[in-house]
């Protein structure tokens, strides 16, 4: 069975989006131009912007994220053992983890230029920035008039 919830909440759908775009983003604007690029011809109006191999390629990496993120979340518990007070938990940083690693394809980037290995270690350290950060913590404290402000000595 599942776990009763979404795998994957907004905010970790919005970190994983922010980190993608950011760093794909980067790769993209540190990549040398290609002098042969402006000699080929242009593209027509008429022309497809997505072609069939780029739908081939993004229906099987949709089938094969919904596949292994679908075994993780109704039989990960049993397939992995999990018991005890912290297996929702844990199956759930599990399937966040599979997530962000499934967006990003590590091996081809890592062919293509040195600068996509800092990228790719980038993307290790932001996205275990939310899944060791306790939930409790509060990065800033909101003073909503409710709240002395900190004031005298212990200011100092």
């Amino acid at each position: 069975m599942g776990l009763g919830s979404a795998p994957l909440t907004a905010v970790q759908l919005l970190w994983v989006n922010m980190i993608m775009d950011t760093l794909g983003a980067l790769a993209l604007a540190t990549e040398p131009p290609h002098d042969g690029l402006m000699k080929q011809p242009p593209v027509g109006r008429n022309e497809r912007f997505i072609t069939k191999i780029m739908w081939r390629n993004i229906v099987g990496q949709s089938i094969y994220q919904l596949i292994v993120l679908g075994v993780l979340e109704f039989e990960g518990k049993r397939l992995l053992n999990l018991n005890g007070p912290h297996s929702d938990a844990t199956l759930k940083t599990l399937i966040f983890n599979t997530f962000v690693f499934c967006q990003w394809n590590f091996w081809a980037n890592l062919l293509i230029r040195t600068c996509s290995l800092a990228i790719g270690l980038v993307v290790v350290v932001l996205k275990c920035i939310p899944v060791y950060m306790d939930k409790n913590t509060r990065i800033v404290k909101h003073h909503d008039g409710y709240e002395p402000l900190p004031s005298g000595p212990d200011m100092a």
